[in-house]
């Protein structure tokens, strides 16, 4: 009589005992969770928010361009029947995991005016705000503030301030890690700005910058004295609607045919071999509000006297109200 074998039954493996196998590699050591686990994001935005763009710059056609990526609600959707349905408004977890990327652009055809937006959105966790511009090049040339609100552009719906600071093309700056700022803390945009040429006989004043605020760092021109006979005493001053905050005259009087370089900065005034450059001072830290005034009082000024080649070197600090 032969000997029987038992054959094992067909169908799939039975489940392996402990100490049966051992894996040949080394298993993670951080785990994550995927239930009940902290938001990825402290904002939270709700269905009636609305994200605002302010910004100006001094530049005429600015681009200001903002990227937003958005972790969308979970809400109820659709399914196939066997896969079950959600109870009425109770939200599906398993479409919590939609990544949404907003952008919007708003176009500043004027430069130094204010420019806004409104952008409604969904709601969720806001997880960034990327925000850059196309044609600012240096730091102080453009500012943009984000926030969300409620309904329209009124101070009393503003919910939420991400982002207030000077942006260019490059690198771009944004939400969550970019500055809040005032745009009056700069550092501003430095410039060279020229004063309009006075009538011959007549004092200058700069009368270009109505509604910004700038620091002052210095100020040349020149001044030709016609063949008239006199001495001109040139004093320069700092005023807010004829109040005057600051005078300076210069060390020696100009007399008829020469051409004096005038010079103003915030130091002391040198004593150089050039008799015909002469010099006086800005307040240190000069910070001129807007409305003020940089101007010449020249004493016994003659009808053919000139005043020229008026050029100051500023730093402008863009002022959004």
């Amino acid at each position: 009589m032969g000997s029987s074998v038992i054959l094992p039954q067909p169908g799939q493996p039975g489940p392996l005992r402990a100490g049966e196998f051992t894996s040949g590699s080394t298993p993670a050591i951080v785990t994550f969770d995927f239930v009940s686990v902290a938001p990825p994001s402290p904002l939270y935005i709700q269905r009636d928010d609305q994200l605002v763009i302010q910004a100006m710059s001094v530049n005429p056609n600015e681009v200001v361009t903002v990227g937003l990526r958005l972790l969308e609600a979970p809400v109820p959707r659709g399914g196939q029947p066997e896969a079950g349905q959600p109870s009425a408004g109770v939200p599906d977890p398993r479409n919590s995991n939609i990544v949404s990327f907003f952008q919007e652009r708003l176009l500043m055809a004027n430069a130094r005016v204010v420019a806004s937006l409104l952008r409604a959105l969904a709601e969720g966790y806001l997880l960034s705000a990327v925000v850059s511009c196309n044609v600012a090049q240096f730091r102080g040339q453009c500012f943009v503030r984000l926030w969300l609100q409620s309904g329209s552009l009124a101070a009393t719906t503003q919910r939420q301030l991400l982002f207030s600071d000077y942006v260019t093309s490059t690198p771009s700056a944004g939400f969550p890690g970019g500055r809040i700022s005032a745009p009056e803390e700069g550092p501003g945009f430095t410039r060279v700005l020229q004063i309009a040429t006075p009538a011959a006989g007549a004092d200058f004043v700069n009368t270009n910058i109505a509604t910004q605020r700038f620091a002052l760092k210095s100020l040349s021109a020149t001044f030709t004295a016609s063949a008239t006979v006199a001495n001109r005493n040139v004093s320069i001053t700092i005023d807010q609607g004829g109040s005057i905050v600051w005078q300076d005259d210069l060390s020696v009087s100009i007399t008829a045919g020469q051409v004096i370089s005038v010079n103003g900065s915030q130091t002391n005034v040198p004593t150089g071999v050039v008799t015909t450059t002469l010099f006086f001072v800005l307040p240190p830290g000069l910070i001129m509000m807007p409305q003020w005034n940089i101007r010449s009082v020249t004493a016994n000024i003659q009808v053919g006297d000139q005043w020229s080649n008026i050029f100051m070197n500023l730093e402008e600090y863009l002022v959004i109200v």
